[in-house]
C-alpha cells in the first residue's frame, strides 16, 4: 500500500464548488489566520494553534458534517443512514448504546488525515476503529468513529515470507493469506479481532510460547499521525515510536493503516487437546499441569480454564478444561499430560492429531458471538499455589449465576518460552517473565435485569482481589479493564515513562485520546 502523506499539493479535493480550501479550514464558523491557510495540511499543529486564538469563550461549535463527507474517498455514514446501524457494531454488548454521530469508512491515509483534520477543527471527539473489540468499549464514541473495516487487504511476499496486511486485517483475513503459502503468524484464536488491535496490544495467542507475540514478528507499520504524517515506521526509521507501538495499545500515538510481518513456515500437522474435571479434581489437575507447564517444551500452547454451573438441585459445580496445541504427534501429548492424568482422572479426554489449519480452526472462538461483558486480568510470576487455587474453587462457589445467559470463568493463559527471551523493555510490553495471565469474565444477557448484573460484577471484583496475595497487580492492556485504580501503570509497568514521553513526540495536543489512553 503506498502511504502518501497529504500536503499542500496533495489536499483532497473539494467536491463542492461552493467550497474552497479556505473555506475547509474553518473552525466553529471563525476563520484562522492567513499563515495557517497557506500552510501544508499536515502541519496541524500549528493550524490547531491559530484556529484556537480566533475563538471566543463559550463560543458554540457546529460541526459540519457535510464538509467532512465531500472531502472523503469513502463513506460518511450518519444515524440516519441506512449502513449506520451495521457500522457502529462492537463486540461488548455492554457499551453498544453508545450512538456515534458519525462514522468515517475511510478508503486510504488520506482519509484518515482528512478525518483527523476535521475532527480537530470541528472539535469533535474521534477514536479509531479496526475490529470493535475493545473489551472497555474504547473503540466508539458519541464523537467521530473513524472506521478502517473497508482496509482489510492482506498480502504475502513469497520471496521473503513476509506478510503485510492494511490495516483492518482480521486475524482471519491474514490466515486465509498465509494459508495459500504455507506460512503463519503467532496470530489469535479469534477470527474477527482485527489485526491491529490485536499486535499493538502485544498480541498473544496459542503459537507465542514457541515463536513469540505478534509484536515479536512486526518489522514495520506505516502510521498516520495528529497532524496528517504518514509514517514509515522500523527499528531503523523511527525506532522510538515503533518501540512505543509494539505494545503501547491502539489508539495511542496515531492510526496505524498498514503492517508487515516476519512469518512461520507451518507444519503439516499439529495436536489438539482438551481435557476436563469437575468438583474437588480441579485442584490436583491445575497444579500438575502447572509442574508440566514449567518444564514443557515450547512447542506448547495452552490455555487453563476455571469455570462453574449450576446443577439440579442448585449447587454451583465448579469445572477445569485444559485445552491447546503442541505441535508434534499424539504420542508426544500423552506423554505430557501422562503426570496431570495420574494426579487427577478427567472426566472427559480429547487428544487428536490433525492438519495445522484444521487444528486452528478447532481453537478458534468463532462461535462466540457478541455479548455485555466484563473482564479483568492479573500476571502471576510465580506458580500459584495451593491455597492459590483453593481460593479460586472457593470464589466460584459463591457466584450468583441467575440468568440463563449469565456465565462466568477464569481462564489461564500459558506465558513463557518464547516470549520471555525478549528482555522487558526491549519493547513496549512489560509482561515477559510471567508463568501465567489470568483471567477474571462475567457475561450476561442484554435483557438482563441491573440488580443480577451489578451482583454478578461484584462477585467478579471480590474473586479479582481475592488473588492478589497470588498475583501481581499488573494486567494485560488488550484486555481493557475500566476499573482499574491505576491503569497505565498496571499495562505499561517500567516503561510508562517511556511510553509517556513518545506520547509527547508525536501526539503534542493529545488528539488520540480515550478513558486509559497514555497522557504526555
Amino acid at each position: 500500500m503506498t502511504c502518501t502523506p497529504p500536503d499542500s499539493e496533495s489536499l483532497p479535493e473539494l467536491t463542492d464548488a461552493r467550497t474552497s480550501r479556505r473555506d475547509f479550514l474553518l473552525d466553529a464558523g471563525h476563520m484562522v489566520g492567513a499563515a495557517a491557510l497557506a500552510a501544508p495540511f499536515a502541519l496541524l499543529t500549528g493550524y490547531q494553534q491559530t484556529a484556537m486564538a480566533h475563538v471566543s469563550e463559550g463560543s458554540a461549535v457546529r460541526p459540519n458534517w457535510d464538509q467532512l463527507e465531500r472531502n472523503l474517498s469513502g463513506n460518511l455514514l450518519r444515524p440516519d443512514g441506512a449502513a449506520y446501524a451495521e457500522a457502529i457494531k462492537i463486540w461488548n454488548l455492554r457499551y453498544a448504546s453508545t450512538r456515534p454521530a458519525g462514522v468515517a469508512m475511510v478508503a486510504d491515509s488520506k482519509d484518515i488525515a482528512t478525518a483527523i483534520a476535521w475532527a480537530r477543527d470541528n472539535r469533535v471527539d474521534l477514536i479509531t476503529r479496526s475490529g470493535g473489540h475493545s473489551y472497555a468499549g474504547y473503540s466508539t464514541t458519541p464523537g467521530l468513529v473513524i472506521n478502517l473495516n473497508d482496509m482489510t487487504k492482506v498480502t504475502l511476499d513469497r520471496a521473503t515470507g513476509n506478510l503485510t496486511t492494511f490495516g483492518a486485517a482480521k486475524n482471519k483475513d491474514v490466515a486465509a493469506a498465509g494459508r495459500l503459502h504455507g506460512r503463519a503468524l503467532p496470530g489469535g484464536q479469534c477470527p474477527t479481532v482485527g489485526i491491529s488491535g490485536f499486535v499493538l496490544g502485544g498480541g498473544l495467542g496459542f503459537h507465542m510460547r514457541q515463536h513469540g507475540l505478534g509484536i515479536d514478528s512486526l518489522l514495520s507499520t506505516e502510521m498516520v499521525t495528529e497532524d496528517g504524517e504518514c509514517l514509515q515506521l522500523s527499528d531503523k526509521e523511527y525506532p522510538d515510536l515503533f518501540w512505543a507501538l509494539r505494545g503501547g495499545g491502539g489508539g495511542n500515538f496515531g492510526v496505524n493503516t498498514s503492517f508487515t510481518f516476519r512469518t512461520f513456515p507451518v507444519p503439516e500437522q499439529a495436536t489438539v487437546f482438551s481435557l476436563s474435571w469437575e468438583g474437588d479434581a480441579c485442584v490436583q489437575a491445575f497444579l500438575a499441569f502447572q509442574d508440566v507447564l514449567l518444564v514443557a517444551p515450547n512447542a506448547l500452547g495452552a490455555i487453563a480454564e476455571f469455570s462453574a454451573s449450576r446443577g439440579r438441585q442448585g449447587a454451583v459445580i465448579p469445572k477445569f478444561e485444559i485445552m491447546g496445541q503442541i505441535i508434534g504427534q499424539q504420542d508426544a501429548a500423552h506423554k505430557l499430560f501422562a503426570p496431570v492424568i495420574a494426579a487427577a482422572k478427567p472426566k472427559t479426554t480429547l487428544i487428536e492429531t490433525m492438519s495445522f489449519w484444521d487444528a486452528k480452526s478447532w481453537l478458534s472462538e468463532e462461535s462466540n458471538a457478541p455479548k455485555p461483558f466484563a473482564e479483568r486480568s492479573r500476571f502471576h510470576p510465580k506458580p500459584v499455589t495451593e491455597d492459590g487455587v483453593a481460593a479460586i474453587l472457593d470464589a466460584l462457589a459463591k457466584v450468583p449465576i441467575l440468568g440463563s445467559k449469565q456465565h462466568v470463568e477464569s481462564s489461564f493463559f500459558a506465558w513463557g518460552g518464547a516470549v520471555a527471551e525478549v528482555p522487558a523493555t526491549a519493547t513496549a510490553f512489560v509482561h515477559r517473565n510471567d508463568l501465567w495471565l489470568q483471567t477474571f469474565n462475567c457475561s450476561w444477557g442484554p435483557n438482563d435485569p441491573q440488580p443480577e448484573i451489578d451482583r454478578l460484577m461484584a462477585w467478579q471484583n471480590d474473586f479479582y482481589n481475592a488473588m492478589k496475595p497470588f498475583a501481581s497487580d499488573r494486567a494485560f492492556q488488550n484486555f481493557a479493564d475500566p476499573q482499574l485504580e491505576h491503569p497505565l501503570q498496571s499495562y505499561y509497568g517500567e516503561n510508562l515513562k517511556r511510553l509517556i514521553d513518545v506520547k509527547k513526540k508525536y501526539d503534542r495536543n493529545e488528539v488520540f485520546t480515550f478513558a486509559q489512553s497514555i497522557k504526555g
